[in-house]
């Protein structure tokens, strides 16, 4: 007799964790492609139904720190890459350089 798949863990109730999570998925899917940005703080708090900018911040801090995004000053957040499995990343991430010509841009 097979035994019963275990229950699923709750979701953890903390926006910004919720948050973190469906972008990290659709990073990891591609839905948000290396090189690009990410949408605004501010759009996605308004997404979200008023949320506090705060609460988003914190979503794409915890993103930063696993490497998925990077913070430009005056420019927002750009999307960096999934790791692979063992660490590494694709051949084509991350496009540093994009952010590179974006900063210069930024400067003329």
């Amino acid at each position: 007799m097979a035994e019963p798949d275990p229950a699923p863990e709750p979701a953890d109730p903390r926006k910004y964790i919720q948050l973190a999570a469906e972008l990290r998925h659709r990073i990891q899917q591609g839905t948000f492609r290396p090189g690009n940005p990410a949408p605004s703080i501010t759009a996605l708090a308004a997404e979200r139904g008023g949320w506090a900018r705060q609460t988003v911040a914190k979503a794409f801090q915890i993103l930063e720190s696993e490497g998925l995004l990077i913070g430009v000053q005056g420019l927002g957040y750009f999307i960096i890459g999934a790791a692979g499995t063992d660490g590494s990343f694709a051949a084509d991430q991350p496009p540093i350089s994009v952010v590179a010509d974006l900063l210069l841009q930024a400067q003329g």
